[in-house]
């Protein structure tokens, strides 16, 4: 396994950073939600709250999605996270 598929690595992802990343993944906000058994509703809360951190479990799933994406896909990587500077 790759280190950059370190657990814990989207840990502190807030609703900003889980907007790129599932851009970068090519995701909708309805497949993001079915892949994650939540709502699109759901998705679109956690997005709008752009500086608020993501839920731990939410990114122990993001965690476990982008695995089984970089399978499937050619991306490799996850995005880098936004610099606030």
């Amino acid at each position: 396994m790759d280190a950059t598929y370190a657990t814990g690595h989207l840990a502190g992802m807030t609703g900003r950073e889980l907007r790129k990343w599932r851009l970068h993944w090519g995701l909708t906000q309805n497949e993001l939600a079915a892949a994650l058994d939540k709502n699109e509703r759901s998705i679109a809360r956690w997005e709008a709250d752009e500086d608020g951190e993501l839920d731990r479990m939410v990114t122990l799933a993001l965690e476990g999605l982008e695995l089984r994406l970089a399978n499937l896909s050619p991306h490799t990587e996850s995005p880098e996270p936004a610099d606030e500077g």
